[in-house]
């Protein structure tokens, strides 16, 4: 088992064309970033943290949050994101692929590159954002993705600083 923690947050936020702009105003308010504290770790090392946290505009873009741990693998995979676990560090790669992501196009249809490499004790930032079309209904969907990744020995605090790595992936999506 490895002796490391690794914390994910994911905080995805979702809306339609329908919100309005005092919905737009509180989601614009949402951060991209939450502080973890030591008391968020059950001291089980060799494990993933992965943090959830949802707004969208059919909650009223009010927090839902989810907690789950699991062992640390070699490769971790969520959403656009691949996680390639080495024995003291992370590389973290980003796939673009528009049937996940959505609209605009950017540049190439589909591309994956290596963002960065996680030492213990640094955090990284991925976020991107995309329109996707409602297969029910046809009405756009606007996601903006937010993950915050870091790699340490003991279980302390997170996500506290600015991070030392980030990637953006952001289009005007109207």
């Amino acid at each position: 088992m490895r002796n490391m923690f690794i914390i994910v947050q994911n905080i995805h936020v979702s809306w339609s064309k329908l919100s309005s702009n005092a919905d737009s105003i509180k989601k614009n308010l949402i951060p991209e970033s939450k502080q973890i504290t030591p008391d968020f770790f059950s001291n089980n090392s060799g494990h993933i943290y992965i943090q959830d946290i949802c707004f969208d505009e059919w909650n009223n873009f009010n927090e839902q949050n989810n907690v789950k741990s699991a062992k640390i693998t070699d490769l971790i995979k969520f959403h656009c994101l691949e996680l390639v676990v080495k024995k003291n560090s992370i590389d973290v790669f980003y796939e673009h692929k528009p049937d996940i992501v959505g609209l605009p196009k950017r540049g190439h249809s589909c591309y994956s590159i290596k963002l960065f490499t996680l030492e213990k004790g640094k955090w990284g930032k991925v976020k991107y954002n995309g329109r996707l079309t409602c297969m029910d209904s046809g009405d756009w969907l606007y996601l903006k993705q937010v993950y915050n990744i870091m790699l340490m020995d003991n279980p302390g605090n997170a996500f506290i600083n600015e991070p030392e790595y980030l990637y953006e992936d952001m289009e005007d999506l109207f």
